[in-house]
């Protein structure tokens, strides 16, 4: 299963035995400023069964006097999403079916209503948005729920405890990027959406038991097949962004205290990963 998505979605059991002391989490702890720094991999949407999450997990939560999200998500209310969403995803002329040759459309019809989604609803968004959408719409049928990503379960607890929260972009930052991308674009990764949601079960189910047992190979591979078709969008959604955060995370100073950065599994791994970026500035991290 090859999802574009994955990066912005998810963006993700070995057997214990006494030589087991390879690395078995998406997680990475190092030093920075003379204090504990752990960078975890985020999945953007989980079952109620994955929790509790892994005991090195939520120490790394229970360590930090800082967390640094993607967005601040405690932040973020119905009239602000509502008001990026327009700004960005929403067409001012035309419908969605507009995009498309009537053969493709078709397919595209066929395809939602497989899963049992209707189109129709969709008909105001631009190409990417209802993309979107429809991973959403299939993740939900599936039981993954975002208020159960590890980001969300974080931000919580983080705003329970009074701990102080960072956000490294807005939602109109995120936003934006995929709606920069040219409508030809735009139309095939919502005809490639549609195709992989038909099979996203068993492979979402393998990617957060990949993500679980900090299975970096496999989802490293899953982050080269999401891209291969559209490098541009690769460049966007995940070096220009890992370069990004490496700048601000190098940026903050000591009174951040300890730190957890939670950002997206998928950012952690391949050749253009944020550890690697941190790693090449100096940092030592080794994965936990």
């Amino acid at each position: 299963m090859r999802r574009w998505l994955a990066g912005l979605l998810l963006g993700l059991c070995l057997t214990i035995t006494a030589a087991a002391e390879a690395p078995s989490h998406s997680l990475w702890r190092g030093t920075f400023n003379d204090h504990d720094i752990s960078i975890l991999g985020s999945i953007h949407a989980l079952r109620p069964g994955d929790y509790p999450l892994p005991e090195a997990i939520n120490n790394a939560y229970q360590r930090a006097e800082t967390v640094v999200f993607e967005l601040d998500l405690a932040n973020l209310d119905p009239e602000s999403i509502s008001a990026a969403v327009t700004a960005t995803g929403l067409l001012t002329q035309g419908s969605l079916p507009q995009f498309f040759d009537p053969q493709d459309w078709r397919r595209a019809d066929e395809l939602a209503r497989s899963m049992n989604i209707s189109l129709d609803p969709l008909a105001g968004l631009k190409p990417w948005l209802a993309a979107m959408t429809i991973v959403q719409i299939r993740m939900t049928q599936l039981d993954y729920d975002p208020e159960l990503g590890v980001d969300q379960h974080f931000s919580a607890l983080a705003r329970a405890d009074g701990k102080a929260v960072i956000g490294l972009e807005t939602l109109l930052q995120q936003l934006a990027m995929l709606d920069s991308l040219p409508p030809h674009e735009q139309q095939a990764l919502f005809l490639q959406s549609l195709e992989e949601a038909q099979e996203m079960g068993a492979g979402l189910d393998e990617l957060v038991e990949a993500w679980r047992r900090g299975n970096n190979a496999a989802l490293a591979e899953e982050l080269g097949g999401s891209f291969t078709e559209f490098p541009e969008l690769y460049q966007q959604l995940v070096v220009a962004r890992n370069k990004a955060w490496t700048e601000q995370i190098l940026a903050m100073d000591a009174s951040t205290g300890d730190l957890l950065v939670v950002v997206g599994a998928l950012h952690l791994v391949g050749p253009n990963s944020l550890i690697g970026m941190l790693k090449e500035r100096g940092l030592v991290l080794n994965q936990q």
